[in-house]
């Protein structure tokens, strides 16, 4: 089985002034592939239902800026993990290309999780990231974490 590892995605403000933002940007190493496992993104100020757009997008380059985030091995037994994850890189990467859309509830968070088959696969060197799609109805507090698979993880 794959190594997998949590990359926890700290409280952090994001506001409709940002417009389109990455939460979570994963650069799969040049010699390894890495899964996107799942992704769960919530938020922890607003009790008022509001429908918001979320993306999963690849990069042709990284964004710059932001924040590393260090991945925790979900077997204490594992090695560090070879790919590199950062928290809302301060310019976006380059030519981003819409692998899943969809809408969420800000009440009930994002969740990713799809079927073993249709997880998304990084190649050596692949980028990908989590992002809000569309400026936000207000200002919101999220939080969350995002699971990858170090190699090819459809188990």
């Amino acid at each position: 089985m794959a190594r997998r590892y949590s990359c926890v995605i700290p409280d952090t403000a994001y506001t409709a002034a940002m417009g389109v933002q990455t939460i979570i940007e994963i650069a799969a190493a040049a010699d390894q592939h890495a899964t996107l496992i799942e992704a769960h993104i919530t938020q922890t100020n607003i009790e008022t239902s509001t429908m918001e757009v979320m993306d999963i997008v690849r990069f042709a380059t990284a964004g710059t800026g932001g924040t590393a985030i260090t991945e925790q091995p979900l077997d204490p037994g594992d090695s560090a993990s070879t790919f590199v994850a950062v928290e809302e890189p301060t310019v976006e990467g380059g030519t981003p290309s819409v692998v899943a859309i969809e809408s969420w509830n800000i009440l009930n968070g994002y969740h990713y999780v799809p079927t073993p088959k249709a997880r998304i696969i990084m190649e050596g060197s692949d980028i990908i990231g989590i992002r809000i799609a569309e400026a936000l109805e207000a200002t919101y507090n999220i939080v969350g974490y995002v699971i990858v698979a170090e190699g090819i993880d459809l188990d």
